[in-house]
Formats: structure tokens, sequence, C-alpha cells
């Protein structure tokens, strides 16, 4: 074996140490002379690590997000209750102003003798304008027709200007005895 310190433009004979050389030729290869100072004995330092830079961690949330997220959470909170409110117990004002049921609760009234057959006008508009003042609205007009008979589910629509505002008037019976239920649309 030839050795691997290779001259200047000189021919240096090597071969595969692994590989039998079955009569062919040996590879001639030429080197360049290595750079001054170098040895094969001699191993290269490495390169010296930079320098570590200084570990800052990362900003935490600044005190005007905390607090917008805890104006957020609360905000939500109330509308979450206010709703439930609603749902469950109603704005508890009594007349609320809007279309439908004027009314949280239905108003029930009872006539003071129960009819035998027909129930005039003038008596349903005394026993149903009653009730609706005696709940806080202010009727100044009511007309209720003639009721043929009065008894479970009979019903009969009353016209009314209460508070300044029209409303039908819905009375329905609920019994023979005169127990009626009012619902203003």
């Amino acid at each position: 074996m030839t050795s691997h310190y290779a001259h200047r433009d000189r021919p240096v004979r090597t071969r595969d140490l692994g590989v039998r050389n079955l009569g062919k030729t040996a590879m001639t290869t030429y080197q360049t002379p290595p750079p001054p100072g170098w040895s094969p004995h001699t191993w290269a330092r490495p390169e010296p690590a930079p320098a570590p830079t200084s570990y800052r961690p990362a900003p935490g949330p600044s005190r005007l997000a905390v607090v917008a997220v805890v104006l957020a959470s609360l905000a939500l909170l109330l509308a979450v209750a206010a709703g439930v409110a609603v749902l469950v117990g109603g704005s508890g004002s009594g007349n609320d102003g809007g279309g439908g049921s004027g009314w949280d609760a239905p108003l029930t009234g009872r006539l003071d003798a129960a009819p035998k057959g027909a129930l005039g006008g003038g008596t349903l508009q005394s026993a149903v304008s009653k009730v609706i003042i005696e709940d806080g609205g202010g009727v100044t007009q009511l007309t209720c027709p003639a009721t043929p008979s009065v008894a479970q589910g009979v019903v009969t629509v009353c016209h009314a200007t209460i508070d300044g505002d029209p409303w039908a008037v819905v009375v329905l019976f609920e019994d023979t005895d005169g127990s009626f239920t009012l619902d203003l649309i």
C-alpha cells in the first residue's frame, strides 16, 4: 500500500482495500499539497459557540387586556341573566304596551249574578270594565255584544279604549257560574 501523503504533482497509487484487484491496473490520482501547518495527527479546533443571548420571557397580558376580558365576561353574564329573567318571569310591569296579550298574567273575573240564559252587553261591559280598572287600566270606552249563553268555552269579543289605545278584549267563559278570563289583543 502506498503512502497517503501526496507530494506536488506526483502520482499516488491508491487501492480500494475492500475490493480485490482483479487484474485491473490501480487508479492513479494527482493530489495538491496540503496547506501549510496541516498534519494528519492534528484535529481542527471547533468553532467557538456563539455568545448566548439573554433570555427574556414573553411579555404577559397587560392590565388593560385583563380589565377588558373581565368586563366582557360580566356583560355576557348580565345578558344571559336578563334573558333568563324575561323567559321565566316576564317583565313584571303589568301592561307591556306591545302587541299580542297586553298583560303578563291573564286577567280573571266573575259576573255578579250568573245568568240563566242570554247575557246582555251592558252587564258584561260592567264586569269587564271593573276587572280592567282594578288592574290599573283606564277604560274610556267599552262596548260588548249580547252573549246568547254563559257556558264553558263560550267566547265573546268586546272593543275598548284603554289608556288611550284601542284594544280588542277577548272574554272566555270558564263555566256556567260566570267566571271568565280576559285577553287583550
